[in-house]
């Protein structure tokens, strides 16, 4: 039990690492396509690694109509819900001030999980996500970002995308017992293949546009950033959450989702050259010491019981 809990964890902070290099995966991709393209194609990477070894035997898949709606919420949520709100947040709102919206998502998770699925958070807990939550936005601050209120479309949406993501996190904690990693993965892989398909297939043909459906593949840039964002950064993630979320509480292990800024911050310094100043370091401090704190106390409180 305790090396699928160290497995486990180790899981977690894979996925959550790759999260935090997909803004500058995405950063080659601006003004050479969509976010619509770039969503459609990298979901339809991502279904179609799934898909090969299902295809070739190596990985066998069976379920019923009840096990389909049994997962359908969180193929609904995930691959529907929190693509489409990111999506259209970062259209709407500048990604710094929908980082720090977006870094409430633990403390949504832990009221959410605490009413509809009984995981207690302990006192201590609270602040130590508290404190992961303040070095995302003491970043983001210290950065220059502020946040304009008055951007009702905006905000509204990165809350949006921040409550699924929540959502996900506790939906595949009560699925993931259930059903292996691999079998949830195909599923939200394959339902947002469909789903951003048909709206890119809508757009060609309303626009009269469909020869172009795959143009900006051509772009080596935009074709090396989809395969990176449709095999690492959704089937991969997706799978290592989760297997995560088999052995690790909902609340806990979203507040690794603040790691992804710390990555994203040291990541971009080191391949890109951007500057690196204290503040990134104090801040990332805050959030790894608010993570681990997060995750000790909450085992603590479990072996006291």
């Amino acid at each position: 039990m305790q090396s699928n809990r160290s497995k486990a964890y180790f899981s977690i902070i894979l996925a959550f690492t790759i999260i935090g290099t997909n803004p500058l995966i995405l950063r080659a991709t601006v003004g050479a396509v969509t976010p619509l393209e770039i969503l459609t194609y990298r979901l339809t990477i991502a279904f179609l690694c799934t898909s090969i070894p299902i295809l070739l035997g190596k990985v066998k898949i069976t379920l019923g109509w009840r096990d389909i709606l049994t997962l359908l919420p969180v193929m609904i949520v995930y691959a529907i819900g929190f693509f489409t709100f990111q999506t259209l947040a970062l259209e709407s709102i500048p990604s710094t001030e929908y980082g720090i919206i977006f870094a409430l998502t633990p403390i949504f998770a832990a009221v959410i999980a605490s009413l509809f699925i009984h995981e207690k958070i302990k006192g201590l807990q609270f602040l130590f996500i508290i404190l992961s939550v303040t070095g995302v936005i003491f970043i983001m601050i210290m950065r220059g970002a502020s946040l304009d209120v008055f951007n009702t479309r905006g905000v509204v949406l990165s809350v949006l995308a921040a409550v699924a993501q929540a959502v996900v996190a506790i939906l595949l904690r009560k699925v993931s017992g259930k059903y292996p990693a691999y079998t949830i993965t195909f599923l939200v892989s394959a339902t947002g293949f469909v789903v951003f398909n048909i709206a890119l297939l809508y757009f060609r043909i309303s626009t009269g546009t469909i020869g172009q459906y795959f143009a900006p593949l051509g772009d080596w840039q935009v074709l090396l950033a989809a395969l990176f964002l449709g095999f690492a950064g959704m089937f991969g993630t997706a799978f290592l959450q989760s297997y995560g979320l088999r052995y690790i509480e909902s609340a806990k292990v979203v507040v690794f989702s603040n790691l992804a800024t710390a990555v994203t911050v040291f990541a971009g310094a080191i391949f890109l050259a951007d500057p690196l100043y204290w503040y990134h370091v104090l801040g990332a401090v805050a959030i790894i010491i608010g993570v681990i704190g997060t995750n000790r106390f909450g085992s603590a409180a479990q072996a006291e019981k």
